[in-house]
């Protein structure tokens, strides 16, 4: 909706994302950038996972009036006011973890970089993402101290 309230001006977004692949439409700035989500998504989400019940009434008849046309969606791609916006990812997670790893280096560290992208339930990445940690260090043999991984 941003960037219809400001047509005709030209709006540039620099973004500094904390997002791991740095999609557009889910990170912070997402107000200047087409939205591929709908009411009609949201309800669905709450309807399988149960959530419906639980969630705030209001909230649930916004989404419906929403669904049915009543409340404007967020801009989608094919939005004419998207056409006049520039939006740059100026940095991400990638250019975060590239810095410390060469602090690390030039601090004398064995440096490893493990995968730059997870995904599914958090608990579980996280087991993932140790799991590469242990298997970067029982790799070095012997494993070279001090170590950033």
């Amino acid at each position: 909706q941003l960037l219809r309230v400001a047509q005709p001006a030209t709006v540039v977004t620099l973004v500094l994302s904390d997002v791991i692949g740095d999609p557009l439409d889910t990170i912070g700035s997402g107000p200047t950038v087409p939205d591929p989500s709908t009411f009609a998504d949201c309800l669905q989400i709450l309807e399988d996972y149960g959530l419906r019940g639980s969630f705030p009434a209001s909230c649930a008849r916004h989404l419906e009036r929403g669904a049915k046309g009543d409340v404007p969606e967020t801009g989608k791609a094919e939005d004419a006011a998207f056409c006049g916006a520039v939006t740059t990812v100026v940095a991400g997670n990638a250019t975060a973890m590239e810095a410390a790893a060469a602090e690390a280096r030039r601090l004398g560290y064995a440096t490893t970089v493990l995968p730059k992208s997870l995904a599914g339930e958090a608990s579980e990445a996280g087991k993932a993402w140790a799991e590469s940690a242990r298997d970067e260090v029982t790799k070095k043999s012997p494993v070279p101290t001090p170590i950033c991984i």
